[in-house]
């Protein structure tokens, strides 16, 4: 599972850029915000 460290205006977005750490290398996705599996919590 991850977490979410830095977000802004989730709330509102249509798609979310994502960032992991693979295996020492850096990569990014961009993933809709409605797909399943994907929670997006107004705090």
């Amino acid at each position: 599972m991850a977490r979410n460290i830095t977000r802004l205006a989730t709330l509102y977005a249509d798609h979310l850029i994502v960032a992991a750490d693979q295996s020492g290398k850096r990569i990014a996705v961009l993933v809709d915000a409605d797909q399943p599996g994907v929670s997006i919590y107004d705090d």
